[in-house]
């Protein structure tokens, strides 16, 4: 088994992640991800912005794909030039499948 330790490792031409929206297809608080996401990225060398906005999905359509492809399509319109789209999966859901295939 393998393992990878950056711990004190900083990107060598380090990003700025400006732009960029939390879709969340679970049922989950993200609040925790995000800020410890920020403070991974700042000791790196990423200077992560706080999201333009997260955009909670109704667990009622988890699986239901046309709903999923459709809220996505909604958040590439109206945000035109994101630097990342993060997705926060449900454990199981069809959406896995939606996400990486779309874009």
């Amino acid at each position: 088994k393998g393992s990878w330790n950056h711990q004190n490792l900083k990107f060598n031409k380090p990003a700025i992640i400006k732009n960029w929206v939390i879709f969340n297809i679970s049922d989950k608080n993200t609040k925790d991800f995000e800020e410890s996401l920020i403070k991974i990225g700042k000791n790196h060398g990423l200077a992560i912005s706080m999201p333009l906005d997260r955009i909670p999905f109704d667990k009622k359509f988890f699986n239901d794909d046309k709903k999923i492809k459709e809220q996505l399509k909604n958040i590439f319109n109206k945000y035109k030039k994101l630097d990342l789209l993060l997705v926060i999966l449900p454990d199981k859901s069809i959406a896995y499948n939606i996400v990486k295939t779309l874009g």
